[in-house]
């Protein structure tokens, strides 16, 4: 006996209002977050890098420079993803965008104030939002 056809198995597409890409300037917004946030995350783990050699060799003064480039970088990149947001028309990438911003918001310049997890399911859901 066949398996029952799903609206999947038979060519039906999904609720395009929960998974499709975003509408309206969604192709321009998201260009502007994904740069912003990947210079974002290169300057944060550069100097974060920076940051824990310098620990690591006992020099004070370059960790402290680190360290303030390194929340510089986290507070630019919480920055761009609340600008982005505001400027999106549609709302559901409007709302990951702004938890992106507000998470960013909460990181320091330490791994342990990174949770990855959060960030990742984030990135996928804007990754999803922003397909093209």
């Amino acid at each position: 006996m066949a398996p029952d056809p799903t609206p999947a198995a038979t060519g039906g597409s999904p609720d395009v209002t929960e998974t499709g890409p975003a509408a309206g300037n969604a192709k321009q917004v998201c260009a502007d977050a994904l740069a912003a946030s990947g210079k974002g995350v290169t300057t944060f783990l550069a100097e974060l890098g920076k940051m824990l050699k310098a620990a690591g060799e006992g020099d004070g003064k370059a960790e402290y420079e680190a360290r303030q480039k390194a929340e510089a970088a986290l507070a630019t990149w919480s920055n761009a993803m609340k600008e982005q947001a505001a400027k999106a028309t549609d709302g559901r990438l409007r709302t990951v965008l702004t938890e992106i911003g507000n998470e960013v918001g909460t990181m320091r310049a330490d791994i342990d104030s990174v949770n990855s997890a959060k960030l990742d399911q984030l990135q996928q859901r804007l990754d999803t939002l922003c397909a093209s």
